[in-house]
């Protein structure tokens, strides 16, 4: 992988994102790693030790968001040529989030506007440097909830948006395919992260009997399929959805 690019990770501070500013250091990329948790950031940064991670505190959900992205990008390096869109939320209210009968127009607006929004806001913002130059790779992270009926306590607007994040990749992928750029979709199932543990212990050992690997994934799991579609080598994967969940969903 060239030492030339340069990726955007949001949601990079712990779990998926964190594993994902790891593996893509390694491979020789410039990363910078977006996250609203700073502390957390400079946790991430100490443990690395790598001068090719540059750090972020950045609320994706903020309207000035993708200006902050391309104005780190311009003071440290110049534009990214990779964009991996981890960041999310997913309320729980006693360890449960809210069903179609609870949902407020309020909570359903924030989720999508976090999961879902803040992605398109970033690819438009970051997308039209990769155009001109011919070469990106967008990876937007989905969820086995936005792909089949929920196997966890999650609700409607988070498995609402993690859908919506499929056709917004598919759109790109079609879009902007002929000009060197692939988007595509990792949708991870259960997996050992502070998101994860909200819904409890109980949730992860119930999940865990029923995969058929018979565990719950580990973050680097997810990050590895991260990092292939970000790859040279994945240049003529576009428009596809990778789930890494254990076989708990096959399509």
């Amino acid at each position: 992988m060239s030492a030339n690019r340069i990726a955007v990770v949001t949601g990079a501070a712990r779990g998926i994102g964190a594993a994902t500013v790891s593996l893509l250091a390694e491979a020789g990329m410039n990363v910078l790693a977006c996250d609203i948790d700073a502390g957390e950031l400079e946790t991430l940064l100490a443990k690395l030790g790598s001068d090719r991670v540059a750090m972020l505190p950045l609320d994706v959900g903020a309207p000035d968001a993708p200006a902050q992205v391309q104005e780190a990008l311009s003071a440290r390096w110049s534009a990214a040529s990779v964009l991996v869109n981890n960041a999310g939320i997913a309320p729980k209210y006693n360890g449960v989030a809210l069903n179609i009968l609870d949902m407020t127009p309020e909570e359903w607006e924030r989720i999508l506007h976090i999961n879902l929004t803040s992605a398109m806001r970033l690819c438009q913002a970051l997308l039209p440097a990769m155009k001109e130059n011919g070469w990106g790779r967008v990876v937007n992270v989905s969820s086995s909830g936005g792909r089949t009926r929920a196997l966890g306590p999650v609700g409607p607007a988070y498995m609402a948006s993690k859908a919506g994040v499929l056709g917004l990749t598919r759109h790109i992928a079609a879009e902007l395919g002929p000009y060197g750029i692939t988007a595509n979709v990792v949708a991870p199932g259960r997996i050992a992260t502070t998101l994860g543990a909200t819904t409890g212990q109980a949730v992860a050992e119930d999940y865990a009997r029923r995969v058929p690997v018979g565990r719950i994934g580990a973050p680097a799991e997810v990050a590895a399929a991260i990092a292939f579609l970000a790859s040279e080598g994945a240049s003529f994967v576009n428009g596809a959805v990778i789930d890494v969940n254990g076989g708990m969903f096959m399509l």
